[in-house]
């Protein structure tokens, strides 16, 4: 949105845009809803779409009770879980695939990965072939 109020001449950078509409209390603010993760499936089903838990790092339950956690989100629909993630250490791209074959989930990577990083990943027990997910989006998926 800021962007686009620069290009059609209202304001002449995003920081202006933010200052003067798109902040809290500003005209064009638009409040950001917050989805549980159960309705956030239910909605990208409805669209057709398949859901990712992704990127597992940044949720709120992290490590402790991630497995339990895990299975909650199956039984609401959870098709897949982005083991591969730029941001991931070492240690959590080896925690995330397990547990994703273990669920039986779509193994996704989140951004392009170095080249570097995807022949680790090939190299990580996962005999892997890339599928298109009928969204513009590819995952790994494990055989």
């Amino acid at each position: 949105m800021a962007r686009a109020l620069m290009k059609k001449g209202y304001v002449n950078s995003v920081q202006e845009a933010f200052d003067r509409y798109l902040a809290d209390g500003k005209p064009l603010h638009v409040p950001k809803v917050k989805l549980s993760p159960v309705e956030a499936i239910e909605l990208v089903h409805s669209a057709g779409g398949v859901a990712v838990l992704a990127p597992p790092k940044y949720m709120e339950y992290r490590r402790r009770g991630l497995r339990e956690e895990l299975a909650r989100l199956k039984e609401a629909g959870l098709d897949g879980l982005e083991c591969y993630y730029s941001q991931h250490t070492e240690e959590e791209t080896r925690q995330y695939s397990p547990l994703a074959q273990q669920f039986g989930f779509l193994v996704t990577s989140g951004q392009r990965l170095p080249r570097r990083q995807q022949s680790r990943t090939c190299r990580s027990g996962w005999s892997t072939r890339a599928a298109r997910t009928g969204r513009g989006g590819s995952a790994l998926l494990g055989s």
